[in-house]
This record gives C-alpha cells, structure tokens and sequence, in this order.
C-alpha cells in the first residue's frame, strides 16, 4: 500500500529518547499509510531493539550531526507525498495523524494540531507551554490560523523541497520558515481534532537552558541582513515583544483555565517570557557560530530536563 504521510524523527541520543514516541506512531489509526523515517548518527548508537517496527526505515549521517539537518535528511530521503516532523517530547493521540491528512488532502500548505499538557506536576511546565506552544492550546474551534506549529504539524513535501537550501536553517527556527511562507500566500489549518501531548522541562533552571538558546538562534537568524540600525530599533522594542508573548501567554492561560488562578503556574509566565526575548534580544548582536549548535544540544531530547514523577509516556496520550 503507498504511503501517504511521512514520519521524520532525529534520534540523535539513541532508542531511549524516542521509544515511547514510537510506541505512539504504532498506535495510529492510518499507521499502514505512514512512513516512518528514523534519522540517527550511527545505526550503533541508535541500538535500535530487534524487535520495534521492522518497516522503519533508518537513516544514518555522522557524528557531528545537528538537529534541523537530520530533520533535513529524513524530508530528503521521504517518499510521501505529505510530511510531519515530530519533536521526542510531543506525542501524537492514535487519531491525530488521520485528522491532519484528512485536512491535508484539503489542499492546505499545512495543518497543525491542538496542543495539550503533558506535565502534570510541574507549574513551570505548564507555564511553558503557555508561552511557547499557547497560542494552539485551548482552542475550541478548528480553522484557518496564520500560524501552526512549526514542528509537529504536517506539510505537503513538494513545499519543503521548494525552500532548496534554505530548508536546513527552516528546521532551526520553523517559526521563520512560516513567515516567509505566509509572505507568499500560503494558508494554514489549525485542526482541533488531530491532539497531540507536549512536554516541557520541570524546572525554570531547564527552561532557561532551552529557550535562551532557542531565542538566540531565532534573533541571530532573523537579524541576519539588517544593518546596525534596524538592530537596535528592535533591540529597544523587545520589551514589546516581551509584552505581546506574554499578553499571548495570558490569553492561552484563559482559554484553559478561564479565570481561575493557579498561583504558581501563573507567575511564572512573566519570567519565561523574559527569558526567551532576552535570549532573541542577545540573538541580534552574538557572532558566535555555535548558536545552532546549541539549539540541537539542548532540543535533541528532552528527557534530562524532564521529572521522572512526569516522564514523557504514550500511556498519557492513549
């Protein structure tokens, strides 16, 4: 049977970080119609178990492999005509594949998924997904969005393959890659339906160590060409943007909670919000070359950022 969605996932530290993620593909109500595409640095370290998924298919690279060029690699080597690229710490509910196909086949140029809580002890968890995925949580109503997700939403292939060698630096901040594609009239979906599970890390410690860098690459990223004027123009508008994700934070907190107050979580989406515009504002003016490097340090799996009172399980998404 052809294939008809494309499953990329980066398993940069080996079987562990993207078994329970595996466990949730298998369950998928269209998992005949899916192609399941495992990118690794070697087939040693990944220690795939005999066992799991004999049609997977495995790409390796090398040992200096980063993130967003494995995720590269596995859209390249894909044969579906509709891809998603999947986070190890996002996990799939058994009919959210067949939802975003099915909007797909529509004719957007991508589809997004509600996002839900994963964590269920931690209040700066949860407070993170406010901030960073809150605008596709809480919502009632599927429709068009200018933006979804950047990860974890599905994308016909033929659109990736049009960035050419652009597709590489989409898959450090995707965020930009569907701005530039919103400048060019592309429509997106947001699909209620398709569910997936987020986590995020337990401690604000964790969540400093991964935002700052993902806001330094975003801000080196999308500051590239300006000159040293325009640099400093949004260098003083940060707490702007600071204000605006967090009045977005805010507004995610309402849709889940309406206006009962969580104390704990919801203090600390100002100081997550901070910390993420720092690590953009910082992201403008840095010349170091292992920003990007960074990004895929700390993203490449989320398991040592996470309790284990609250470890990524596919049981939570059943």
């Amino acid at each position: 049977m052809a294939k008809e969605l494309s499953v990329v996932i980066a398993a940069l530290d080996g079987y562990n970080e993207i078994k329970e993620l595996l466990l949730s593909i298998e369950r998928q109500t269209i998992k005949n119609l899916l192609e399941v595409i495992l990118v690794c640095q070697d087939r040693a370290s990944l220690a795939l178990p005999d066992n799991v998924c004999s049609d997977l298919i495995v790409l390796q690279g090398n040992r200096d492999l980063l993130l967003n060029e494995a995720r590269t690699l596995g859209v390249l080597n894909s044969t579906a005509p509709f891809v998603v690229i999947l986070e190890d710490q996002c996990l799939p509910r058994a009919d959210c594949f067949e939802h975003l196909l099915d909007r797909l086949k529509q004719g957007w140029s991508g589809v997004g998924p509600s996002i839900h809580h994963g964590n269920k002890c931690s209040a700066v968890a949860r407070a993170a997904n406010c901030v960073t995925y809150g605008q596709w949580m809480g919502r009632r109503k599927s429709g068009q969005m200018d933006f979804i997700a950047g990860y974890n939403s599905a994308f016909p292939k033929r659109l990736l393959l049009a960035r050419g060698e652009q597709l590489q630096q989409d898959f450090i901040v995707p965020s930009l890659m569907l701005s530039s594609l919103r400048a060019q009239g592309h429509k997106f979906f947001f699909e209620t339906k398709a569910v997936m599970v987020h986590w995020e890390a337990s401690r604000f410690s964790g969540t400093k160590s991964i935002l700052i860098p993902q806001g330094r690459a975003m801000g080196k990223l999308r500051s590239r060409t300006w000159p040293v004027w325009k640099r400093w123009m949004y260098s003083f508008l940060s707490p702007a943007l600071a204000a605006f994700r967090y009045g977005r934070a805010i507004l995610a907190y309402l849709r889940l909670y309406g206006f009962r107050i969580f104390t704990a979580e919801f203090l600390y989406l100002l100081p997550i919000t901070v910390v993420w515009t720092y690590g953009e504002l910082t992201g403008y003016w840095t010349k170091d070359k292992s920003v990007y490097s960074q990004v895929s340090r700390v993203e490449k799996n989320r398991t040592p950022f996470i309790e284990p009172c609250e470890a990524i399980s596919a049981s939570e998404v059943a």
